[in-house]
C-alpha cells in the first residue's frame, strides 16, 4: 500500500527545492561573474596569454598577444603555433618544431622557458614561458595555459655583452701579446691565449692568484711595485720588468693602466710584449761592440809594444854583438870577460822581456812544433808547487787530448801566468783545479767565434779565490793593468796571456763571481802533427866559413855589428841600409854573393818585396831572413816562397854561425 504524502509534507519539499533552486542561481549567476572576470582579466592583461591544443594548436590568444605580435584574433586562432609565432628554428640553429613537441608530450619539463619568436612584421622576440597542463577527468592532457611575457631588451643586452666579449675576446686573443686584467688586490681576473705562450700553462692555471703565487719573491715584488704606481697616481705606466719563469728570464714591455669607477681604481688591465730576444741581442751587441773596442785597444797596444819590441831588441843586437867582439878580443881570465859575459846575460834577459811584448803583440810564435799540452802542464805544475805549497792543484787531463801546434816555453809562461794569478786571488791558500778536454768547432761557433779550425782543445784553470769585479773583469788584459796594488805588479801578466793565445788562433774566455773564484777556459787549435823527439846539442864553438855575405839592415848600429861579427867569422862583407840599396848592390855583385843576410822591416821598402825582387835576379840565392820580431805571419810567408831561414835579434856568434853554415851546405 502505497503511501500518500499530506499537503504539509509537500510543502515542505516545495520549499526545500525552491531554496535549493534559489542557491543553485546564485552559484551559477557568480560563477557567470567570475568567468567574466576572469575573461576581462585575461584579455586585458599586460602579458601574452595562449591556450593551446595537445597538438600544439592555437585556442586563445589575448587582446595584449594580438598586439604585441600584430595578429587578429581570427588570424591565428585554429593554427599551430610553429610557423605561426614560434618560428621552426631559431636564429641560433635551435630546433624549435621539436621542442615544441617535446612540450606537448612532457609539459612539466617546460613549467617555464625562454625561446625566440617572431612578431607578423617579421621582428623578433624573446619570451619567457609560464606553462601550465590541464588534464581531463580521466588524466589526459587537454591543453596548456601559456603566459609569457617580453624579455627581448634584456635577451638583446645579454647578447650585446656577449658579443662585446666576444670582440673582446677576439681581439685580445689576436694580439701578439699577453692582455691580462687584475683586481684591486692583485688577483689576476682575466687572461688571453697568449698566456700559453708566455708562462706555459693556461690561463685558467693562473685567474685567481697574486703574483706572489705564480712568481719568486722579487719578480712578485717588482710587478707589484708598478702595480701600485698605477692605483696611486691614477695613470698609465710604461716599464720593462724583469720576469724570472721556472729557470728562465723574461724581459717583458708591458703597458698598465687604471681602469676607474666612480673616479677611483677599479681593476689593472696590462698589455705585456715579450722583449727577451731583443734585450739578449743588445746585451750580446753591447759583449761584442766592448770585444770589439778590445781588440781595438789590444791591437793598437799590440802595434806598439811590437814595435817597441823590435826597435829593443835592434839595439839589444848592437850590444850583444859588441860584447861578443870584444869578448873575442880579451883572455878568458880577464876580469873584463866576466863583465862582458855578464852583459850577454844581461841582453838574453832582456830579450825575454821583449819576447813577452812580442807576446802580448801576437807576433810571438817562436819555436813552434808539435806539442801535448798535459805533459807541460805537468811540468809546470810541478814547478809551481815548489814555492806556492798552500795551493792544491787538481788536475783532470784528458788522456786522449789534442796536440797543439806552440812553442814550449810560451805555453809554459802562460800556464804559470795564470797560475800565479789564481794564487794571488786565495793568498792563504787554496785550491786549482785543471782540467783538459777535445772539443769541437760547434762548441766555439755557440760562443759567436770566429772558428777556422775543426778541432780544439780546451785548457780550463779554475780557483776557489775571491773572483774579479765588473769593473776589474773589464780591464784584466790590459798591459800593466793591475788590482794587486803597487810593488805586487808581475808586468804583462794576463795581456801577456792573451796575447800568445790569440797569436796561436786560439780564444780565451774568463767566468767569475765575487766570492766564489774565477774560470779561465782556453781554446786552442789541435794538431794532427805527431810529437817529435829533438835532441838537445849545445854547441859552444864558432863555426867559420868563407864566401860573400849580403848583409841587409836600416839601422847603422845594427850594420856596423853585423858587418864586424861575419868579418870575425871569415866571411866578405857587403852592406846595404835599405832594400832598395840592398837591390842595386845585388846586380852589380850578384856572382859573387854566397848569402844575403836580410832584415824583415825596413822603411823604403819591405824584406818580403826586396826578397821577391832578389829572387826575380836569381832564383837560386841563399837568403836567411832577419828581424826584431820572432816568425809571425809576414815571417812564415816569405819563407813559404822560398827564404832559406830564419833568425831573430839579437842573435849571438854563434847562433849566427850555425845558421849561416847549416845555409851554405845545404844545396839547391
Amino acid at each position: 500500500m502505497v503511501k500518500v504524502p499530506t499537503y504539509n509534507e509537500l510543502e515542505k519539499r516545495l520549499e526545500k527545492l525552491e531554496k535549493k533552486y534559489r542557491k543553485l542561481s546564485e552559484t551559477e549567476k557568480d560563477l557567470r561573474e567570475s568567468e567574466e572576470k576572469f575573461r576581462e582579466l585575461i584579455y586585458n592583461a599586460n602579458s601574452i596569454i595562449f591556450r593551446l591544443d595537445r597538438d600544439g594548436n592555437i585556442l586563445f590568444i589575448n587582446e595584449f598577444a594580438q598586439s604585441f605580435f600584430g595578429y587578429e584574433e581570427f588570424e591565428v586562432l585554429g593554427k599551430n603555433i610553429i610557423g605561426t609565432i614560434t618560428p621552426e628554428t631559431d636564429t641560433a640553429g635551435l630546433d624549435l618544431k621539436e621542442t615544441h613537441k617535446d612540450l606537448l608530450r612532457h609539459p612539466n619539463r617546460y613549467i617555464n622557458f625562454e625561446n625566440e619568436n617572431i612578431k607578423k612584421n617579421g621582428e623578433k622576440a624573446w619570451i619567457v614561458w609560464t606553462n601550465k597542463a590541464i588534464y581531463n577527468n580521466d588524466g589526459k592532457l587537454r591543453e596548456i595555459l601559456s603566459i609569457g611575457n617580453d624579455n627581448t631588451k634584456r635577451k638583446r643586452a645579454e647578447d650585446a655583452q656577449k658579443e662585446s666579449e666576444n670582440l673582446f675576446n677576439s681581439f685580445t686573443n689576436s694580439l701578439p701579446a699577453l692582455a691580462f686584467m687584475k683586481d684591486l688586490d692583485g688577483r689576476y681576473i682575466y687572461f688571453n691565449k697568449a698566456c700559453k705562450q708566455f708562462y706555459g700553462v693556461d690561463p685558467s692555471e693562473r685567474i685567481g692568484k697574486t703574483d706572489y703565487d705564480l712568481f719568486p719573491p722579487e719578480t712578485a715584488g717588482g710587478l707589484k711595485k708598478s702595480d701600485q704606481t698605477v692605483m696611486s697616481e691614477k695613470r698609465a705606466l710604461r716599464v720593462i720588468e724583469r720576469v724570472k719563469v721556472g729557470e728562465d728570464t723574461q724581459y717583458h714591455y708591458t703597458s698598465k693602466l687604471p681602469i676607474l669607477k666612480n673616479g677611483e681604481p677599479y681593476f689593472i688591465a696590462g698589455i705585456a710584449i715579450d722583449i727577451t730576444e731583443k734585450i739578449l741581442a743588445e746585451e750580446e751587441k753591447k759583449n761584442l761592440e766592448a770585444q770589439l773596442l778590445h781588440a781595438q785597444k789590444t791591437e793598437s797596444l799590440g802595434t806598439l809594444s811590437g814595435g817597441i819590441a823590435h826597435n829593443f831588441n835592434n839595439l839589444l843586437m848592437g850590444i850583444q854583438g859588441n860584447a861578443s867582439l870584444a869578448k873575442m878580443d880579451v883572455d878568458r881570465e880577464n876580469s873584463i870577460f866576466t863583465k862582458l859575459n855578464n852583459i850577454e846575460k844581461l841582453v838574453q834577459r832582456g830579450a825575454k822581456l821583449t819576447d813577452q811584448l812580442l807576446g802580448y803583440a801576437q807576433k810571438g810564435q817562436f819555436g813552434i812544433k808539435s806539442i801535448n799540452l798535459n805533459n807541460i802542464i805537468k811540468e809546470t805544475v810541478n814547478t809551481f808547487g815548489e814555492t806556492k805549497k798552500d795551493i792544491t792543484v787538481h788536475q783532470d787531463l784528458s788522456e786522449d787530448l789534442f796536440n797543439v801546434e806552440a812553442d814550449n816555453d810560451q805555453i809554459e809562461q802562460v800556464l804559470l801566468n795564470l797560475f800565479i794569478n789564481a794564487s794571488d786571488a786565495r793568498p792563504q791558500g787554496g785550491e786549482l783545479f785543471l782540467k783538459t778536454m777535445n772539443v769541437t768547432s760547434e762548441t766555439l761557433k755557440a760562443k759567436s767565434y770566429d772558428v777556422r779550425s775543426e778541432r780544439y782543445i780546451l785548457l780550463e784553470v779554475k780557483d776557489t779565490g775571491a773572483g774579479i769585479d765588473k769593473k776589474t773583469m773589464k780591464r784584466i788584459f790590459e798591459p800593466f793593468f793591475t788590482s794587486k796594488g803597487m810593488g805586487r805588479a808581475t808586468g804583462l801578466g794576463l795581456s801577456y796571456v792573451y796575447g800568445i793565445i790569440k797569436g796561436y788562433g786560439g780564444y780565451i774566455d774568463v767566468k767569475s763571481e765575487k766570492d766564489k773564484g774565477t774560470t779561465f777556459e782556453i781554446y786552442l787549435p789541435g794538431s794532427e802533427k805527431e810529437i817529435i823527439q829533438e835532441e838537445n846539442i849545445t854547441h859552444s864553438n864558432l863555426i867559420k866559413g868563407e864566401g860573400t855575405i849580403l848583409f841587409v839592415d836600416d839601422e847603422k848600429l845594427v850594420v856596423d855589428v853585423g858587418e864586424q861579427i861575419l868579418k870575425e867569422l871569415g866571411y866578405n862583407v857587403l852592406v846595404a841600409r835599405g832594400g832598395k840599396e840592398a837591390i842595386e848592390i845585388y846586380k852589380k855583385n850578384h856572382d859573387q854573393i854566397d848569402l844575403i843576410i836580410l832584415d824583415m822591416i825596413m822603411p823604403d821598402m819591405s824584406g818580403g818585396k826586396t826578397f821577391d825582387k832578389i829572387r826575380k835576379i836569381d832564383s837560386q840565392i841563399k837568403v836567411l831572413l832577419s828581424s826584431g820580431y820572432s816568425i809571425n805571419g809576414q815571417a812564415t810567408q816569405i819563407l813559404k816562397r822560398g827564404c832559406n831561414g830564419f833568425i831573430q835579434k839579437p842573435f849571438s856568434l854563434q847562433n849566427l854561425s850555425r845558421k849561416i853554415s847549416g845555409i851554405l851546405e845545404t844545396k839547391n
